[in-house]
């Protein structure tokens, strides 16, 4: 029994030391960077994290389930194959970036040289983590998330403290990147018994890449639509309002965003098996399954969402910066988005859980449009507060959207494969 709990309990470790990693450096950032630079951060934040969608071409959906049926061999050809695509357009769009800064600078990301490698290591890292999870390997994917995005957090806020000359940027971006080399260092030296090698002989499988992508439509659209929603405000406040606009809403937003995580790992993520099982065993089953999970997601959200806008009410005066009391509202509109979001995301998993795939695919890309129409409204007539307003507006489409969906499936005498 120990034993089998281990792993799991290791892993929420790992990702609860992660976040207080997050916690610590947005804390910093916003008392000792500023809004401005706490903004250009989170919008390097926020390529990191479009790009592995945006790029991917919805080729994990069927590359993960490749890998865990296929010779080890074959898998690795795949994800080869995977990597080569991926690189390649990451390659073209940065010395794409690059040409443009050379004539036209570009201010937002800061350093474009580093930032602009910090965030092609940190997509391959992305798409490495997934594939170690299919390979059988969550726990040295996990380590590997907490290598890259937070055990070089102290260490720069240790350095930072006693010598304000690196409360930069710059040094920071320096530190993220020491961190992913170490992280590609890792992943070697854990792996360097698998056919790394004898891969790179294959050739490129141009069929499969190509039967992949053609098949992919509907997934990648609803990849974009998830990272839309997560990522889009921010890039719109900064070109709207400014990168200190950016900066308070990254502030808030990562706050309001660990939330999503703990709840996600502790219960969401979780229950997936829990409510597959239920399905086959009989739609009673499955019904009753569903209903407790959702309260428990939701009823634990609340509770955390509680505590969280305590603790960072607490903590705020002790960060000196006025820019985040002059917008008292955002936070717990935030918060409230939030507790939507994971009850959107548990009929996610309720729907998912009863094969309706297209339902959702169509959702998450109808999400895209939703969430793009509300920010570019609340923004530009209620200024930052509008970001949170959009986060909730969207949070409740795709709770009503999915819930009506998976009520219809609910209420019918045989749940439809």
């Amino acid at each position: 029994m120990l034993k089998s709990l281990l792993t799991p309990l290791t892993n929420m470790g790992l990702r609860g030391f992660g976040l207080v990693g997050r916690f610590a450096l947005s804390f910093f950032l916003i008392k000792y960077l500023g809004t401005t630079q706490t903004g250009q951060f989170g919008l390097i934040v926020g390529v990191a994290g479009i790009l592995p969608a945006l790029y991917g071409f919805g080729m994990n959906y069927f590359l993960g389930r490749e890998v865990i049926k296929s010779e080890i061999s074959d898998a690795f050809a795949h994800i080869r194959d995977k990597f080569l695509i991926i690189s390649s357009l990451l390659i073209l769009t940065f010395v794409g970036a690059l040409i443009f800064n050379f004539f036209h600078e570009i201010s937002a990301l800061g350093n474009l040289y580093i930032a602009s490698l910090v965030i092609f290591l940190e997509v391959i890292s992305f798409d490495m983590h997934i594939m170690l999870v299919n390979l059988r390997k969550p726990l040295l994917a996990n380590v590997l998330v907490v290598i890259r995005s937070a055990s070089w957090v102290f260490p720069f806020i240790g350095l930072s403290y006693f010598y304000p000359e690196f409360r930069t940027l710059d040094v920071l971006l320096n530190f993220w990147l020491a961190a992913l080399l170490i992280n590609f260092a890792m992943v070697w030296l854990f792996t360097r018994d698998w056919p790394w090698r004898s891969t790179l002989k294959r050739p490129i499988d141009f069929q499969w890449i190509k039967k992949t992508v053609q098949t992919s439509g509907l997934i990648y659209l609803s990849d974009l639509g998830l990272v839309v929603y997560s990522y889009f405000d921010r890039f719109f406040l900064a070109a709207k309002l400014g990168l200190a606009a950016a900066g308070v809403y990254t502030f808030f937003w990562t706050m309001a965003n660990a939330l999503l995580v703990l709840i996600g790992v502790a219960v969401v993520q979780v229950s997936l098996p829990t409510l597959v099982d239920a399905f086959s065993e009989s739609k009673a089953a499955w019904r009753t399954k569903f209903r407790q999970l959702m309260t428990k997601a939701v009823l634990g959200s609340a509770v955390l969402s509680g505590l969280m806008y305590v603790g960072v009410l607490f903590i705020m005066p002790f960060l000196n910066n006025p820019e985040l009391s002059h917008h008292p509202l955002i936070f717990p509109v935030m918060l409230f988005s939030v507790i939507v979001k994971i009850a959107a995301d548990m009929t996610h998993f309720g729907l998912y859980s009863a094969n309706k795939d297209k339902t959702l695919a169509i959702i998450n890309i109808s999400g895209i449009f939703v969430n793009t129409l509300l920010t570019f409204v609340f923004v530009s007539h209620f200024g930052l507060i509008g970001s949170a307003l959009s986060m909730m507006g969207t949070a409740f489409y795709l709770l009503f959207s999915r819930g009506y969906f998976l009520l219809r499936n609910m209420n019918t005498p045989r749940i439809q494969t």
